[in-house]
């Protein structure tokens, strides 16, 4: 199942993106852009919970983060990329963080009472997906689902294994490999019916 998919649809006749649409701006566009940049870049929900305003490069044509060792699965340091549209989502986010004179190194802090207050965990991420969820009657799914998702969407996409490996952060790429058996189905009734 695709999550961001479903998030980001109110219902399937309308194309208004959900987040967008809701009343609370503050909340809905941390959201937005916690949830957007967690399925393009494939990040680990600890690792966007830890994220920093210096871990970030919009200077060149690609926009990136450096996802430092200490948040990485296996300690090392790795740059992932996302498209313009994630970055113009940050963009928005923090600007609003700005105008309500938000200081603190971390870019998605809990909000309570529309107040920024510490830096949210992964155990935070995963409440505010089950909310979103919920919000629009689906069933809960892990946070570390949307990292499911944006593998393979990168395979279907036709994304190298070996950059889908080097963006996720897999240190071998036997795991990156296991989303091509979810990614191809009917590729094994193929050559089953291979004559």
């Amino acid at each position: 199942m695709k999550i961001m998919h479903l998030l980001m649809k109110r219902n399937s006749s309308n194309s208004i993106s959900y987040l967008e649409s809701l009343p609370d701006k503050l909340i809905a566009k941390r959201d937005l852009a916690l949830l957007r940049f967690q399925y393009i870049t494939g990040c680990r929900p600890g690792e966007v919970a830890a994220l920093m305003f210096d871990n970030l490069d919009f200077s060149g044509e690609l926009p990136s983060a450096t996802i430092k060792a200490r948040h990485c699965k296996n300690n090392k340091f790795r740059t992932v990329y996302f498209n313009h549209q994630v970055q113009e989502d940050l963009e928005c986010w923090f600007d609003m963080l700005r105008d309500i004179g938000y200081t603190n190194k971390h870019i998605f802090p809990s909000l309570v009472n529309g107040k920024p207050g510490k830096p949210l965990q992964s155990e935070g991420i995963y409440r505010m997906l089950q909310r979103r969820l919920k919000e629009i009657e689906l069933p809960p799914r892990k946070a570390h689902a949307l990292r499911h998702s944006s593998a393979l969407h990168a395979i279907a996409k036709g994304i190298d294994i070996r950059k889908i490996r080097d963006q996720l952060g897999h240190s071998i790429i036997v795991v990156t490999a296991k989303y091509l058996r979810k990614a191809d189905p009917d590729r094994g009734i193929a050559y089953k019916n291979w004559k």
